[in-house]
């Protein structure tokens, strides 16, 4: 008695399946052995010089030294806040303020 074969469907559901398996394996694969190649200028890349500089050793003992005590901080440590002025009520602001709020009986009306 022959064997039933699965509907065409299954199999082509079946041979994605393996085939995007496969394909995620072997990119997976190509990143990690990829060789990675170092995106530096040629500058960066030049092998140093094997000689001391004693040039720029010199110029560094030379250079201007200063004590705790003879940095001047700039920075004060309170921050200073402008204080508040209060300036009278003019009699157009009185005007204005009387035409913007009209109040009557307790309600007031824009």
């Amino acid at each position: 008695m022959p064997r039933p074969r699965p509907p065409k469907f299954v199999t082509l559901a079946i041979m994605t399946t393996l085939t995007v398996i496969f394909w995620v394996f072997f990119s997976v694969y190509s990143i990690l052995t990829k060789k990675i190649e170092p995106s530096a200028s040629a500058e960066i890349l030049a092998p140093l010089a094997p000689t001391l500089n004693t040039q720029a050793l010199d110029e560094i003992s030379e250079r201007i030294y200063f004590d705790e005590n003879q940095i001047v901080e700039l920075v004060s440590e309170e921050p200073q806040t402008p204080s508040p002025t209060e300036t009278p009520p003019t009699d157009t602001d009185e005007t204005t303020l009387q035409n913007d709020f009209q109040i009557t009986d307790g309600q007031s009306e824009s």
